[in-house]
């Protein structure tokens, strides 16, 4: 190796609570560094679930599907890991393979042509055939008869758990992917799934919430098929038919967190980084060396930007930067205002 350069992992971790201490949950951004009638028009929801309750979304799954004839999803509020609570989807295989696989939908009522939608993934198991992710732009939401798309990510698309990131068109609950890249993500992470609509422009991102500034994976397609319709979560057993049944294997299984829709992105950090999910809360939103970068010139040393997107201010004695595992926080040199440290 150059005594010039140096290979290395860098690990900035933002503890810092805001100083205005509007919330409980710590900050923790981290970075590594290597047609429906009568529904209303789109202006913007949010659910953190930290209240413990769905109010204001609507469930569809094999039960509300069948009238009640078959069991369906069970919607449950676990902690969140931050002080607050989460999503939890879990769709059991059905008794009898009639009405197709588990599944199970959760969406608003507001209508949506463009259209920015995210949310933390914050677990699913890892074992399942299973799809998860958005459903957009979906009407005439029922079984045998949803259309519009779908962006998931599939644990198991591959053979040997190689996962995949799909966005597909759906007609009558059949999929059609048209865009995808492969990707496999590690079930211990939390990620953040983000999607954007513009006229016939669909893409796709998921970041790792271990580093909001780039995303790991960017799918983009073209497609008209469905100009409008509602957003929502959604999870989907992909077994075969003859799996349909198997109480171990045919279920789905998702726990999401901290969803944001709207007709346009919120305020942004540096693209192509995203804002943290929790409003007014301090971010990592740029760093120097870039993601990923494998060799990095020592001389240049390690910057980033940490931010609140609000005139919130950051409470500086809480930024601790771990090098390799080590605690060289006493090094920094701060700058910038009071809602934007450098």
């Amino acid at each position: 190796m150059n005594s010039s350069q140096l290979c290395f992992n860098v690990w900035i971790v933002l503890w810092g609570l805001l100083s205005s201490g509007i919330r409980k949950k710590y900050v923790w951004a981290v970075l590594v560094l290597a047609g429906l009638g009568g529904i209303q028009r789109a202006s913007g929801q949010s659910d953190d679930f930290d209240d413990g309750n769905d109010t204001g979304w609507v469930r569809f799954d094999l039960n509300s599907g069948t009238g009640g004839q078959l069991p369906g999803a069970s919607y449950t509020f676990p902690d969140d890991g931050f002080g607050g609570k989460a999503y939890h989807i879990l769709t059991p295989a059905p008794p009898v393979p009639n009405a197709g696989p588990a599944r199970a939908f959760s969406y608003r009522t507001n209508v949506y042509d463009n259209f920015y939608v995210a949310v933390d993934v914050v677990g699913w198991d890892n074992s399942l055939n299973q799809a998860f992710g958005f459903l957009i732009r979906a009407s005439n939401i029922a079984l045998g008869q949803t259309t519009g798309y779908v962006m998931n990510y599939d644990p198991n698309q591959g053979a040997g758990g190689r996962g995949q990131f799909q966005i597909n068109s759906i007609t009558n609950e059949a999929p059609t992917t048209i865009a995808a890249a492969n990707i496999s993500l590690d079930p211990t992470h939390r990620y953040r799934f983000v999607m954007t609509g513009v006229a016939s422009t669909l893409t796709a991102k998921i970041y790792d919430f271990l580093d909001l500034t780039t995303p790991l994976v960017t799918i983009s397609t073209e497609d008209s098929q469905f100009p409008q319709g509602v957003l929502g979560v959604f999870d989907f057993s992909r077994v075969n038919a003859a799996s349909y049944t198997n109480a171990i294997t045919g279920k789905a299984d998702v726990t999401f967190d901290n969803y944001y829709a709207s007709s346009t992105a919120p305020p942004s950090s540096i693209p192509p980084g995203t804002p943290h999910p929790i409003p007014d809360m301090p971010h990592v939103a740029s760093h120097d060396p870039a993601p990923r970068a494998n060799f990095y010139s020592y001389t240049n040393g390690i910057s980033f930007t940490a931010k609140t997107l609000t005139m919130n201010a950051i409470n500086t004695n809480a930024l601790k930067l771990f090098l390799n595992g080590a605690d060289v926080s006493s090094g920094l040199a701060m700058s910038g205002t009071a809602s934007n440290a450098i």
